[in-house]
């Protein structure tokens, strides 16, 4: 049972509805999605941060239940948590107790005894509290374990119908594409061009001044392995040798 997000409000505050909707409005930083935007003033703020509320969520069976939880009596920070929804839709939070429930913890960790009294609600909660906070501990009695988890599945038919549906259903094979569908789709196909041979260049360094004979083995001048600026040697090589060239005096 869930009620309107203003009048749950109201009821947060102390404020009767129709003083509630006769207080002037103002506008809030940022809206709140489904609530509007408005501010409630308060003159006698509640010392209290907090106020009890509940969480909906929906149970394997697709009925709605609520988990006890703290909301924040702020006014502003209050209608947003109320605004919120869930995946599917309906309401997350309200303020009215849900016709259904969250059960209360029955189930006690037993695996660290003398060190955790902790009780969750469920099987499965117990089973995800001991093996992540007390995972040495649980393979003592994985044994136990093992058990608790196996008759967590026999208790959900819903789950075994569907793994059941899974089973027996086969594999689907590859399906055959009309050739009007594959015409289609390959007409939007870029042409890709084949790619062109890669043309290389390569670059002498060696002194072309003709007759030259300023190279290690007598023959034409080339820089040594490893220069960095090797056109720059071969110019400074050609206006030291062979001056001729640039037209300078002997």
């Amino acid at each position: 049972m869930v009620t309107d997000t203003a009048a749950e409000v109201a009821e947060a505050l102390g404020v009767p509805s129709e003083e509630l909707a006769a207080m002037q409005p103002q506008a809030m930083p940022d809206g709140i999605p489904g609530g509007g935007t408005f501010t409630y003033q308060v003159s006698d703020p509640d010392k209290e941060s907090w106020r009890p509320a509940w969480r909906l969520e929906v149970g394997r069976d697709g009925l709605e239940y609520g988990k006890p939880m703290k909301l924040p009596k702020d006014p502003q920070a209050l209608a947003r948590y109320l605004a919120k929804k869930r995946l599917d839709g309906g309401r997350l939070f309200t303020l009215t107790m849900p016709a259904r429930i969250a059960p209360h913890g029955q189930f006690e960790c037993f695996v660290a005894p003398d060190l955790c009294k902790k009780r969750a609600p469920t099987k499965g909660a117990l089973l995800d509290h001991m093996e992540g906070c007390h995972p040495a501990e649980s393979r003592h009695y994985a044994a136990f374990i093992k058990e608790i988890r196996d008759s967590i599945a026999a208790e959900n038919p819903a789950l075994a119908k569907m793994v059941r549906q899974i089973a027996q259903t086969p594999d689907n094979a590859p399906l055959a594409v009309p050739d009007a569908v594959r015409e289609e789709y390959d007409a939007t196909v870029p042409v890709i061009l084949p790619a062109q041979e890669t043309q290389v260049y390569s670059v002498s360094f060696v002194c072309q001044v003709e007759g030259c004979k300023h190279g290690p083995d007598g023959g034409p001048w080339q820089p040594r392995p490893g220069v960095s600026k090797p056109e720059f040697a071969r110019q400074m090589h050609i206006r030291a040798k062979h001056p001729e060239v640039y037209g300078d005096d002997a």
